[in-house]
């Protein structure tokens, strides 16, 4: 029990560097949609799943410092984000070659960047998520240097352009999506006010 409590609520743990590691080979699998193509929608969810642990193990941590196993995960972020950029851009590039459709049409039609519809949302968010992507890595950010820190603020917009999108995609998810976005919102207000719910 011991050893659950320390990774709970501990700073450090002696697996931490192996698992950092393990995380920059995953992008990696992005070509398995090659192979099984059909899988194109659980690759959105996957990177999906990963961008909701990265929007909220940051206002979580500030909020609830006396977990420890949160800094973790914080310090996992960028690691954690590839993953997520990587899988959800590879769905998009996929749904559009398995539509068939010219790159030209794809990148010039105005159709898909009307915020009225579902493709607006996606299409724009696809552009944030390939810039968040492709500065996600040490030169980036010593080139950018206190700007990089501005620019991976986007990551909320991506988080919430990629909500009303699913939302749109699929009335049912309106409401859990809602709920989510809500309960980030108030997580991101706490930690923005610094108000700790849960001490060291």
């Amino acid at each position: 029990m011991n050893w659950i409590k320390k990774f709970i609520f501990g700073w450090t743990f002696p697996g931490f560097l192996v698992i950092k590691k393990i995380l920059k080979f995953v992008p990696l699998l992005w070509i398995l949609i090659i192979f099984y193509p059909n899988f194109y929608v659980e690759f959105w969810d996957f990177g999906w799943y990963c961008l909701l642990l990265i929007v909220f193990s940051r206002p979580l941590s500030d909020v609830l410092p006396r977990l420890g196993i949160l800094k973790k995960i914080v310090a996992l972020r960028k690691e954690i984000w590839i993953i997520s950029g990587v899988f959800i851009v590879a769905h998009s590039i996929w749904f559009f070659l398995n539509a068939k459709m010219s790159l030209l049409v794809w990148l010039t039609n105005p159709d898909y960047y009307n915020l009225t519809n579902l493709f607006g949302w996606w299409m724009i968010g696809m552009y944030i998520g390939i810039i968040l992507t492709l500065t996600s890595n040490k030169f980036s950010k010593k080139i950018l240097w206190k700007n990089w820190k501005r620019l991976q603020r986007l990551t909320y917009l991506f988080f919430i352009f990629g909500a009303v999108h699913i939302a749109l995609v699929d009335n049912e998810k309106i409401l859990p999506l809602s709920i989510v976005v809500s309960l980030w919102a108030i997580l991101w207000i706490l930690a923005y006010k610094k108000i700790i719910l849960w001490k060291k």
